[in-house]
């Protein structure tokens, strides 16, 4: 049985949003009753029913980094790359809709500062994501920043996958 180094759950960080849309639902569903309003009472009830399944979604999401690979498991995705198949690895955030990438040395800076990094893995060589193209896929794993994750990932790539880094 291999050795976890590191397991990460994976959650949206997108949480006001998420509060917006629950206070939204819990008041159309009161004024729905209170005014005897059958599509606000729906409409709030597809809301909740909704944010309930992103919620499960998000706690299902797990990215495992242990001695063999990384393995990336949603209800949607269950992919494991081994060290060695790893030809591309960074970190990235986004602005203004445009990908910058970023130095590990200055990522906690840059995460402190407000801008949400994100940690890519990919076996494709030379990979960098552009903004229409930072989506997991069977070749390219994307999740949140975590400083201890990126630790075992730059440790146990090669240093061309690392870029240089």
């Amino acid at each position: 049985m291999a050795k976890i180094t590191r397991t990460i759950r994976v959650r949206g960080s997108k949480l006001t949003t998420g509060f917006i849309f629950f206070f939204t639902a819990i008041s159309l569903l009161i004024i729905g009753w209170l005014k005897d309003a059958r599509g606000l009472i729906w409409t709030a009830v597809v809301i909740l029913v909704l944010l309930a399944t992103l919620s499960l979604v998000r706690r299902r999401t797990v990215v495992t980094l242990d001695e063999k690979g990384i393995r990336y498991k949603s209800p949607f995705w269950d992919l494991h790359f081994l060290w060695n198949e790893v030809q591309s690895c960074g970190i990235y955030y986004v602005r203004n809709r445009e990908v910058y990438l970023e130095q590990a040395e200055h990522a906690d800076i840059t995460h402190r500062e407000g801008w949400p990094l994100t940690i890519f893995v990919s076996t494709r060589s030379n990979y960098f994501p552009s903004r229409e193209d930072r989506f997991i896929n069977r070749r390219d794993i994307h999740f949140r920043w975590n400083r201890e994750a990126w630790d075992v990932i730059a440790r146990n790539v090669s240093r061309e996958a690392l870029g240089g880094v």
